[in-house]
């Protein structure tokens, strides 16, 4: 009971997050001071010790196939009682709709993340909204892949149908990749679509309250698969001037409109603009791009996607965009990642990084071991950069990539 004249307690909501993301990009307890939030966070064991000086933190090794992650987050809701459920990362979509759906919590289902990760029933989806996409198939046998081939020909794309950062893709561009391809093995669950030439754009921005409340195109420097290879990726904002600009983001509202979208979340279209002059959709996530993006985009537009992302999803205000646009102030944005080698790291740069490096961060050290690029999100040097023009970042991209991998050293392992 309230003393009289005292005022009443203000109530607190109860909010799941789960979490794989270091609390340097997503300071959830930062974002929810001085609301009415209160947090319960599910943390990979990998990036829980950045989550430690909060009170309610529970970490899981094998964060992405761990089923005690659900199993935990239904006993806890059942304590707590959740009013809203938070997950930005890729791997915990499915997870998040199928929890949200048994919690009868608002928010993206199961059904509508399905058709964001499932690229064959996404392509579907997309294709029956009259948006270009890519033709495509199931391959469940050696047979699917081989029939396709023979209908479509050379080159193709396979690709895991649930995959995310480009993991296990590989471009089939002739008869002796292929040959290979058929001699180590197809994967379970794998799709082939038909490779589009063309330059790849991606179009970035957030829904909240079934509304496009941001939205803006980048272009990539490099390829999704540049991992592969050993070769840096990069990527900046388009400036406002772009001739492709409204274009891609009409293209990409259009995306949308074809696809079950949730009231909130935020999204990342890839497309290829092909030499012929059309626009095709590669896929869209929804969720925010990796590789240090939200931080670039947030230099560039002045608008922090996930934060505003998670205000939407907790019933918290969202920001206005801000009139800024990249390239009209003469300050636009753009990012790099360097990806590790095979071997022992022996040394890494010293001194001062080349001229338009905003940030610098590195997951690793000397004295690591790793074992190549895995995907296109783990990386080992991820540079945010600035720049007065679209040339000018193109060529600062390109001089922190080879700056860092100049001054770093690797010492092969015995087998």
């Amino acid at each position: 009971m309230n003393l009289e004249g005292a005022p009443a307690p203000h109530p607190t909501r109860q909010v799941l997050v789960l979490v794989n993301t270091d609390h340097e990009d997503t300071p959830y307890d930062e974002w929810a001071a001085g609301t009415d939030l209160q947090l319960t966070l599910l943390c990979s064991e990998e990036k829980a010790p950045g989550y430690r000086h909060l009170p309610r933190v529970w970490s899981f090794p094998n964060y992405r196939t761990n089923g005690q992650v659900e199993q935990t987050a239904l006993r806890l809701a059942k304590e707590i009682g959740f009013c809203a459920l938070f997950a930005k990362g890729e791997v915990d979509i499915l997870r998040a709709g199928r929890l949200r759906d048994a919690l009868g919590l608002p928010g993206q289902g199961f059904q509508s993340a399905l058709v964001f990760r499932d690229k064959l029933l996404m392509k579907a989806r997309l294709r029956e909204g009259g948006v270009p996409v890519a033709v495509a198939a199931r391959v469940t046998t050696a047979c699917d892949l081989l029939e396709f081939v023979e209908a479509h020909g050379l080159p193709v794309v396979i690709k895991p149908v649930l995959g995310s950062g480009s993991l296990d893709t590989r471009v089939i561009r002739d008869e002796a990749a292929l040959e290979a391809l058929l001699v180590r093995g197809i994967a379970p669950d794998m799709a082939v679509e038909k490779f589009v030439e063309g330059t790849m754009y991606h179009v970035d921005g957030l829904m909240a309250h079934s509304e496009v409340v941001e939205i803006h195109p980048s272009t990539y420097v490099n390829d999704c698969l540049s991992f592969q290879r050993d070769e840096f990726l990069g990527g900046y904002l388009l400036r406002e001037a772009h001739p492709l600009r409204e274009r891609l983001n009409r293209f990409t509202r259009q995306a949308l409109r074809a696809l079950p979208t949730p009231p909130h979340m935020t999204f990342h279209a890839e497309v290829w603009h092909t030499p012929d002059d059309r626009l095709v959709l590669c896929e869209i996530a929804s969720r925010t791009a990796g590789c240090r993006f939200n931080t670039t985009f947030e230099l560039g537009r002045g608008f922090n996607l996930d934060r505003n992302w998670f205000n939407a999803q907790c019933g918290l205000p969202v920001d206005v965009p801000p009139a800024r646009s990249p390239g009209a102030d003469g300050r636009m944005s753009g990012w790099c990642v360097v990806y590790p080698r095979d071997g022992l790291l022996t040394g890494i740069p010293e001194g001062t990084p080349p001229p338009g490096v905003h940030q610098l961060r590195l997951n690793g050290r000397p004295g690591q071991t790793h074992h190549g690029g895995y995907k296109s999100g783990d990386y080992l040097a991820g540079f945010i950069l600035k720049g007065d023009s679209e040339e000018q970042l193109q060529s600062r991209i390109r001089e922190a990539a080879t700056w860092f991998e100049g001054h770093t050293t690797w010492r092969k392992e015995q087998p």
